[in-house]
């Protein structure tokens, strides 16, 4: 079974362990709410197809401690964004 972290936007920093999963979601109250574009990035560089406001990272390493994590979203008014910063720790 897969242990699986859903993560608070609203905190600076989320703490984790090694091994297990995280579920990172986006937030946002978009008028007008149709053709929102959303992309999310890891250390500033895009995520491949990373589209929906949900964010699974199955299992979680040391290559992920410090990582910073922003949502994006977009639509014909602006663009706003959230981020999250990973702080792994060893099992």
């Amino acid at each position: 079974m897969l242990n699986q972290t859903a993560l608070d936007q609203s905190a600076n920093t989320q703490y984790l362990r090694e091994g297990q999963g995280a579920l990172l979601q986006c937030n946002f109250d978009a008028k007008p709410s149709n053709n929102v574009k959303l992309l999310w990035y890891r250390d500033g560089a895009p995520i491949a197809h990373a589209t929906t406001r949900m964010l699974a990272i199955t299992t979680l390493d040391r290559a992920f401690h410090n990582s910073q994590f922003t949502c994006e979203a977009k639509n014909s008014i602006g663009t706003g964004s959230g981020d999250f910063k990973l702080d792994v720790h060893c099992k």
